[in-house]
């Protein structure tokens, strides 16, 4: 079987590198890795633009650990985003993307950018790839990997790499590694590769964005307050009508209902949720980040096949999900870009 992050290798040593993953409906499902990033602040994930193609920010956690298959583990709530502003879209476009965090990442040492200081990347220089990437093309991810590539060609804030290592599905957003006098540093972001995982990696260099983009966004980050959006302690969902998302606890969309919009996921059934459990198909996830949880869903007692759930009984554990009946379903992995 290709091991992810195609030529790669279980990695531990770069803990900065991180996971972006998708709400889960069940607890016992494994996590759903939609896109790699790097801590590069203690509030701050750099990834690839491109992976918040088709979604809030704040639907996507950041979850750490070198292995996502087992039980789910810590995440943090992702607050609010910023892409580079020249980004579009195309394959020649700055793909950067940076992450506000709810709260700080615990135990994770950011990593360092590159800077002027460094020596510039050049035709074959060694890399090191880190990323969360599939097994194989089209497949689930999970464990950091890392591998060796080198420079292939440079345009600009645009380079190509050649193997051994190869980006895969999942892999967008990871890190693209130099080795200086230092130690390790962040020189790129990865974007992209060959038709079916094969090279040439595609990549975005960091060094021309750290003064318009990167740095004035990782010193906001420093004073920025926590989100002012509810806790999901205090929703009622099916009894509180929405406006707007900022109604509504991280990760949930206000969502148009027969009586009214209400806070929900897009992918979970209007249900009600009590006790606290940890497998079965009526466990639920729900929250984001130190708000993770999971309880017992059961259908809501109504006659009416919209919102409007019996809420009757301990409030205190009652929580209502809604999901809008006309959301698309989003793919599970977000693969690498193809340049082919």
């Amino acid at each position: 079987m290709t091991p992810p992050l195609v030529g790669g290798t279980p990695d531990t040593a770069h803990p900065a590198v991180v996971a972006l993953v998708e709400h889960r409906s069940r607890c016992d499902a494994p996590e759903q890795v939609r896109c790699s990033g790097t801590l590069i602040a203690p509030r701050v994930v750099l990834t690839a633009a491109h992976c918040l193609d088709g979604v809030r920010p704040d639907e996507l956690e950041v979850a750490l650990g070198a292995d996502l298959r087992g039980p789910a583990g810590a995440a943090i709530a992702i607050q609010d985003a910023a892409i580079h502003p020249d980004y579009r879209g195309g394959a020649d476009d700055p793909d950067l993307a940076l992450l506000l965090l709810a709260e700080p990442a615990p135990a994770s040492t950011p990593l360092a950018l590159v800077d002027a200081a460094t020596p510039p990347l050049a035709p074959g220089a060694a890399l090191t790839l880190v990323a969360y990437g599939a097994l194989a093309d089209h497949e689930d991810g999970g464990v950091r990997v890392a591998a060796t590539t080198a420079v292939d060609t440079l345009a600009g804030a645009r380079l190509t790499t050649v193997g051994p290592g190869v980006p895969c599905g999942g892999d967008s957003g990871g890190a693209v590694v130099v080795t200086t006098a230092e130690g390790p540093r962040l020189a790129a972001v990865i974007d992209a590769s060959g038709a079916g995982c094969t090279n040439p990696g595609r990549a975005t260099a960091v060094v021309d964005a750290l003064d318009g983009f990167l740095r004035p966004f990782i010193a906001a980050a420093a004073t920025a307050p926590p989100s002012s959006r509810p806790a999901l302690a205090t929703l009622d969902a099916c009894a509180t009508t929405c406006v707007t998302v900022d109604d509504c606890p991280l990760g949930m969309l206000c969502l148009p209902e027969r009586d009214g919009a209400h806070c929900g996921y897009r992918t979970t059934r209007t249900v009600e949720l009590g006790d606290l459990c940890t497998t079965g198909t009526d466990c639920a996830a729900v929250g984001q980040g130190a708000e993770r949880t999971c309880r017992l869903a059961s259908p809501c007692v109504t006659d009416d096949p919209g919102c409007g759930c019996d809420t009757a009984g301990d409030a205190s554990v009652a929580v209502v999900i809604v999901v809008a009946f006309a959301l698309r379903r989003r793919r599970r992995v977000a693969p690498t870009r193809s340049t082919s």
